[in-house]
């Protein structure tokens, strides 16, 4: 795991303008993060990264947590998680982020957040991802919450949720987010489902589409 770096058992690691690109591993393909350790990721590049599992560009795992600033995350594929997956319990904030092109075979082409995991997203633009099943641009389920502030939702695909899928007990809060130009067989926008909570607060839903 970890194309191109590994990072687990209680380490810290801090990436300050760098670039990970064309790596390729089974979870990780960039980078991967996992027993209780952490990843400040600021002003980086992130790009052609491959996992065969999970995680094209960035897997966060088990009780893990990371911040990643002002870094461009871009045509990164995976089956689960084509640009960041989050999962078992971990965390992850985003800040003026660009999340771009990235694809996966199952669920979340920009952001997979899973499994009683947590993220914040402020001032991100989620563009032209695509996922094959749920959540084009972030897929959040199974006991997860995610709070997105201030960013766009735009131009992504999937079966499922074109911008967003929310699922098995999971919460979204939207403030001041613009969902735009999304595509799905369900839920163009967004598609809640399975006991799963939406607070939206000066959001935008707009010229979304069901195909």
């Amino acid at each position: 795991n970890g194309g191109g770096i590994n990072i687990s058992n209680n380490s810290t690691v801090s990436i300050i303008s760098a670039t990970i690109k064309n790596n390729t591993s089974n979870n990780g393909g960039g980078i991967y993060v996992s027993n209780n350790s952490i990843v400040n990721i600021t002003n980086s590049l992130i790009q052609g990264n491959t996992a065969d599992v999970n995680g094209g560009g960035v897997e966060i795992f088990d009780y893990s947590s990371a911040i990643i600033i002002n870094t461009n995350i871009i045509s990164n594929s995976a089956s689960t998680a084509g640009g960041v997956d989050i999962s078992n319990h971990s965390v992850a904030k985003f800040d003026s982020t660009l999340i771009l092109s990235n694809t996966v075979d199952t669920n979340g082409g920009g952001i997979n957040i899973s499994n009683h995991s947590i993220a914040e997203v402020d001032s991100a633009r989620i563009q032209l991802n695509t996922a094959s099943i749920n959540g084009g641009g972030i897929n959040i389920s199974n006991h997860s919450t995610a709070s997105i502030n201030k960013t766009s939702i735009q131009s992504n695909g999937a079966s499922n949720g074109g911008g967003i899928d929310i699922s098995d007990n999971s919460t979204t809060h939207l403030n001041y987010t613009t969902i735009q130009s999304n595509n799905a067989g369900y839920g163009g926008g967004m598609k809640v489902v399975n006991n799963s909570t939406v607070n939206m607060n000066n959001t935008v839903i707009q010229s979304n589409i069901v195909t």
